[in-house]
């Protein structure tokens, strides 16, 4: 992998800049809060990203954090005083019989499909539904720059208060300026490089206003955020920000190399197709 020269390190610095100003609150209109509610506890269980598919609408993160069997349990935030239940449906990458435990999925996704419009008409006042075409089925890089952005919530950025009748939840988002890796031992981690994609956890994330730097903390609860590649070539012929969803982030690993881990999108292209028509 090449190393960037002075002047693509002060062309990403520009980048940066701009994602800050422009990029992470639009970015911020396709990522969303997924909650699990155990008896009267809410607590965070990992992100998710909108997308309208042959227009139909979905969320899309990490099957871990989508399980079916606790899907009744499983809650998104649709305005700043309310959180909905999701629908049951649920459809999952395939769970390998051999398996005791998600955890050793590799794959490890899951798609909602929207039935509510009532919800829907919630999340849009608020949200927007990534389009298909913002999304690289296979995404192949070898320049070797820090234009990708892992974008999440946080366990350390949501807060949770909970009374009879009312929970009130401030979450702020995690902005992590990030590129691929250099190790490439994809199978030391169960992976391989035609289906994931491996990029580096710096320690220098910031919540999404990119001034408050949170140093040497673990990215729990991003599970299921997107991974996005910032179009550097079109930021230097137009000076504008263009963004492509290149991954789901399933799991972040440090045993050999500190890394964040996403499954490539063509296995969320297969599972949408295969939702389109699913009905209740």
């Amino acid at each position: 992998m090449n190393q960037p020269t002075d002047q693509q390190m002060i062309q990403i610095q520009e980048i940066w800049t701009k994602i800050y100003q422009e990029a992470a609150p639009s970015l911020d209109t396709h990522t969303i809060p997924i909650f699990h509610k155990k008896d009267e506890s809410i607590k965070l269980r990992g992100t998710g990203v909108l997308i309208e598919f042959e227009s139909e609408y979905f969320l899309v993160s990490a099957a871990h954090v989508l399980e079916m069997d606790i899907s009744d349990q499983i809650l998104i935030q649709s305005s700043e005083e309310t959180l909905q239940p999701l629908n049951k449906f649920a459809k999952l990458s395939s769970h390998i019989n051999e398996l005791a435990d998600r955890k050793y999925d590799k794959i490890d996704l899951a798609v909602i499909k929207f039935f509510s419009s009532e919800l829907l008409d919630q999340l849009r006042l608020s949200k927007q539904f990534l389009s298909a075409n913002l999304i690289t089925e296979n995404h192949q890089d070898n320049e070797g720059l820090v234009n990708y952005m892992i974008f999440g919530y946080p366990e350390y950025g949501i807060s949770i208060k909970s009374q009879i009748g009312f929970t009130a939840i401030d979450s702020e988002i995690m902005v992590l300026p990030t590129r691929l890796s250099g190790f490439k031992d994809f199978e030391k981690y169960g992976c391989n490089s035609n289906d994931h994609l491996f990029v580096e956890h710096f320690k220098n994330a910031t919540l999404n206003n990119g001034k408050k730097s949170l140093k040497n903390v673990e990215p729990n609860g991003v599970s299921g955020c997107g991974l996005w590649y910032i179009d550097s070539n079109y930021f230097l012929e137009n000076r504008a920000i263009k963004y492509y969803l290149v991954g789901i982030t399933i799991e972040y690993q440090k045993k050999y190399h500190r890394v964040l881990i996403a499954t490539k999108m063509h296995f969320v292209l297969k599972l949408l197709k295969a939702h389109v028509n699913m009905s209740i």
